[in-house]
C-alpha cells in the first residue's frame, strides 16, 4: 500500500555521531563484530590492505581556478571532475573503513583529506552557481567523511569543516527554490542535490537549526514529487545510464532518511 504523506517532516534526532546511516548503535556494533571477526572479515581485511596502499599520503588536488567563458569551458569543466572524484573518494572509502574497522591510519588519512577539501571556498570556483561537478561531490563525501570520522577531530577542526559545508548546504536548497525543481524534478543534477540537501541537514541541523527550512523543503520534495520518472514503466528524460547512477545515489540519502527519522519515503511507491 501507498503510505501517506505526514503533514511534518519528522524531527531529526539530536544524536551522536555518526548520523548517517549507521546511526543504530546496536546495528553498528552487529556490523563492527562481522567484520572483524564474522562473514564480512575477509573482505574488509583487504579493503583496508588496500586502502593502506593505495590512499595513505596520495596527492591532494588544489582547488580549482574558475571557469572562463569561451571554446574551452566544457573541456575545463570536464577536467576538475575527473580531477577531483579519485581522491575524495579515496577519502570516503577511508572514513567508511575507519568507522568501520577502527583503523587509525585511514581514519587519519581521511582527515587529512576532509581538512583540505573542505576548506576549498565555497561561494568560490566550486560553488554551486559556478561549478557544480565539484560542490556535488565536496557536499556529498565531506559531508559523510565528517559524520564517520568526527571522533578524529579536533573542536576547532569541526568549526573550520562545518562552516564552508553548511553554506554549501544553503546554496543547494536555494538553487532549488531558484529552478522551481519540485514543479520540474527532472534535470539530473538538480536532482542530486536535493539529497545532498536532505543528508547535510541530518548531519548539522541538531547544531544549526537554520538549516530546518532546507531539510523540510527536501523532505517535502522527496515525499510529494520525486522521483520524476515515467510511471510505473520507469524512465528517465537524460536516459536509463543516468536514472541510474542518480537512483543509487537516493536509494543512499532515502536509507540514511529511513535510518536517522523511521520514515520509510521509499514505502509510498511500493
Amino acid at each position: 500500500a501507498v503510505s501517506a504523506v505526514a503533514s511534518e517532516p519528522a524531527e531529526i534526532p539530536d544524536r551522536p555521531h555518526p548520523r548517517l546511516m549507521f546511526c543504530n548503535p546496536e546495528k553498528l556494533q552487529t556490523l563492527r563484530r562481522r567484520v572483524k571477526d564474522g562473514d564480512l572479515r575477509k573482505e574488509f581485511s583487504g579493503r583496508v590492505q588496500q586502502a593502506r596502499r593505495r590512499y595513505v599520503g596520495g596527492a591532494l588536488t588544489p582547488e580549482p581556478p574558475f571557469l572562463k567563458p569561451g571554446p574551452e569551458r566544457n573541456v575545463a569543466y570536464k577536467n576538475v571532475f575527473v580531477e577531483i572524484r579519485p581522491p575524495l573518494a579515496a577519502m570516503d572509502e577511508c572514513a567508511l573503513l575507519y568507522l568501520l574497522t577502527g583503523d587509525r591510519e585511514l581514519g587519519t588519512e581521511a582527515r587529512r583529506r576532509l581538512l583540505h577539501y573542505a576548506a576549498f571556498d565555497p561561494k568560490g570556483s566550486t560553488n554551486v552557481f559556478h561549478n557544480d561537478e565539484p560542490h556535488m561531490t565536496i557536499s556529498d563525501l565531506c559531508v559523510r567523511t565528517y559524520d564517520w570520522i568526527w571522533d578524529l577531530l579536533t573542536a576547532e577542526e569541526r568549526a573550520a569543516v562545518e562552516k564552508p559545508l553548511v553554506t554549501r548546504i544553503r546554496d543547494a536548497h536555494e538553487l532549488l527554490r531558484k529552478t522551481r525543481f519540485r514543479e520540474n524534478p527532472c534535470a539530473s543534477h538538480t536532482a542530486h542535490e536535493l539529497g545532498i540537501v536532505a543528508q547535510g541537514c541530518l548531519a548539522f541541523a541538531p547544531e544549526h537549526p537554520d538549516l530546518r527550512p532546507c531539510y523540510e523543503y527536501a523532505i517535502d520534495t522527496y515525499r510529494r514529487t520525486f522521483p520524476g520518472f515515467g510511471r510505473d514503466d520507469g524512465g528517465w528524460n537524460e536516459g536509463p545510464s543516468y536514472w541510474t547512477w542518480y537512483a543509487q545515489y537516493h536509494l543512499a540519502y532515502l536509507t540514511e532518511i529511513r535510518e536517522a527519522t523511521g520514515e520509510d519515503i521509499l514505502a509510498r511507491r511500493a
